[in-house]
């Protein structure tokens, strides 16, 4: 399960230091700055606690690739 955070300042400049030090941490942004109330700015953050690596087409296109070469070696070195 992801923890959640919320950071709140007064300022955009004090929120954009607070979000600096706990992006360092690992922390995500989780959506956009929200205004809340008293004039105060909200950021919501969140800590994954496994990042999984995706999948994807093009990692799909270099494994194949990479096997067609590893095959075509293998057969002309035996």
């Amino acid at each position: 399960m992801d923890t959640l955070i919320t950071l709140e300042a007064n300022s955009k400049d004090q929120l954009n230091r607070l979000i600096d030090a706990k992006l360092k941490e690992g922390y995500l942004l989780k959506g956009g700055i929200q205004a809340g109330e008293n004039a105060n700015f909200i950021q919501i953050m969140v800590l994954p606690n496994n990042i999984d690596p995706e999948f994807t087409l093009g990692g799909a296109v270099k494994l194949v690739v990479v096997a067609v070469i590893y095959i075509s070696v293998l057969y002309f070195y035996l």
